[in-house]
């Protein structure tokens, strides 16, 4: 019964978010505000920043992310989290007593995380891949790296020296969590295709062993989109 209640919330929130963006974005065309930043995706977070936040701070970590939990269970670690949008996942790891860099491109989607999630183990970062440039991104500085709901931002020609930088920034032993999503492309949000099996190549060739963590449908019921899961293991 709990089941059916949160996926019958699920779908509301998501006929009412559309209606939203569909608002938002046609404010925006009309007011001339597109392409602010030069970067679709960061542009299209930007602009719809609140009407996104509310969907993703209504889901928990637990609940989007369940096999993760216990890798946060143990010993303080220091945590890379690629693409943190509202800080929700920040927030969660920082809570359990971990350090967090929290990397986000977009600043309405920083603003919103501030004051929602204000916490001094939690250092915000303005960058994206491939580059992730800042004084705190360390070769092998990181425990573990989290790049959930990023990857189909990365365009194709960008995504081995993506992988490379997470490589980098992950240090020996250490892992990288990596979700994909399965779709089509949506070039109004930046998004590009992904294949799961040239992403474990690319992933293999510079250096990680990869573990499937599972399939996963869409949490917000949307057609032909689905999402995938992989625990990128740093070799020796």
């Amino acid at each position: 019964e709990r089941v059916r209640q949160m996926f019958s919330f699920l779908l509301c929130w998501a006929a009412g978010a559309s209606a939203l963006l569909l608002i938002a974005e046609t404010y925006a065309w009309h007011d001339g505000r597109t392409n602010m930043n030069g970067n679709p995706g960061i542009d299209f977070y930007d602009r719809h920043a609140a009407a996104l936040a509310d969907g993703y701070e209504a889901v928990s970590f637990e609940d989007a992310y369940p096999f993760l939990v216990p890798v946060f269970s143990g010993d303080p670690l220091t945590v890379l989290d690629i693409g943190a949008g509202t800080g929700r996942d920040a927030a969660w790891i920082a809570t359990r007593g971990h350090e967090v860099y929290a990397v986000e491109p977009s600043a309405a989607m920083r603003r919103i995380a501030g004051s929602l999630h204000p916490d001094e183990r939690i250092t915000w970062i303005d960058a994206r891949l491939p580059a992730l440039h800042g004084p705190s991104l360390l070769p092998g500085a990181f425990d573990i790296v989290l790049a959930n709901a990023v990857w189909m931002h990365v365009p194709p020609e960008d995504r081995e020296r993506s992988m490379e930088r997470i490589n980098e920034l992950t240090r020996d032993q250490g892992a990288a969590y990596v979700s994909l999503r399965i779709g089509p492309q949506d070039e109004q949000r930046g998004m590009f295709a992904v294949s799961a099996d040239t992403f474990v190549t690319v992933a293999e060739a510079v250096g990680f062993t990869v573990v499937h963590r599972g399939d996963f449908p869409d949490l917000l019921g949307r057609s032909g989109i689905s999402w995938k899961m992989y625990e990128l293991q740093k070799r020796m």
